[in-house]
């Protein structure tokens, strides 16, 4: 009886870790997009090698 509630709370944990990064791989890919600068074309602004993020 105690192998099978371990064995339900590992699944449950899996579970909930596989949710949270599919979450997350979704808000990175459709809301949020990582730009790095390169080039001087956008100075004094933003220089060469800085990352921002868009929506």
């Amino acid at each position: 009886m105690m192998v099978e509630k371990n064995k339900n709370e590992w699944l449950e944990w899996i579970k909930a870790i596989v949710i949270a990064l599919l979450i997350a791989f979704l808000i990175r890919t459709f809301l949020f997009t990582s730009y790095e600068v390169q080039g001087e074309s956008m100075e004094p602004n933003v220089f060469d090698g800085e990352r921002f993020y868009c929506e």
